[in-house]
C-alpha cells in the first residue's frame, strides 16, 4: 500500500512525458526541442528505474554474493587479485548481466541493438566454424 494518494510517481512521469512529446514537441524550435528530448529520456530512465529496478538491485546483490563479494568495490578489488582468475566464466557471466542489467534501465534501445549485433556476430561464427569443419 502505497503512502501517497493517486496519482502514483509512476503516472505522474508518463503525463509529463506525453505532454513533452505531444505538445511541446511538435511547436519547440531546435533549442527548445534538443532540451525536451533530453528531458524526456531522463523521464524515461526513472521510470524504468521505478518500474525495474529494486528488482535489477537484488539480482546483481545475489550475483555479487555467488561470487564471495558484497559490493563492486570488493568485486574490483577480488578481479585486481586475480582471485576469481578460477572462476572466469561465473565472473564474465556477472559482469554481462550487470551490464545489461544498468542498461536496461539507461538505455533499452542501445542494449537492444548491442544483443542483435552480439547474437549476428555469434551466427557468423558459427557459420564459419561450420563451413570450417565440413571443409
Amino acid at each position: 500500500m502505497a503512502l501517497q494518494d493517486p496519482p502514483a510517481t509512476e503516472d505522474l512521469l508518463v503525463a509529463v512525458r506525453e505532454y513533452l512529446q505531444e505538445e511541446i514537441l511538435p511547436n519547440a524550435d531546435q533549442a527548445k526541442r534538443v532540451h525536451a528530448l533530453m528531458a524526456i529520456k531522463i523521464m524515461g530512465v526513472i521510470e524504468r528505474e521505478l518500474s525495474i529496478g529494486l528488482r535489477l538491485e537484488g539480482e546483481h546483490e545475489e550475483a555479487l554474493r555467488s561470487l564471495g563479494v558484497s559490493n563492486e568495490a570488493e568485486l574490483a578489488a577480488a578481479i585486481r587479485s586475480g582471485s576469481l582468475d578460477s572462476r572466469r566464466d561465473e565472473l564474465l557471466k556477472v559482469l554481462r548481466h550487470t551490464t545489461a542489467s544498468k542498461l536496461m534501465v539507461a538505455s533499452p534501445a542501445f542494449l537492444d541493438r548491442a544483443q542483435k549485433e552480439a547474437a549476428a556476430i555469434a551466427a557468423r561464427q558459427a557459420k564459419r566454424a561450420d563451413a570450417a569443419a565440413n571443409g
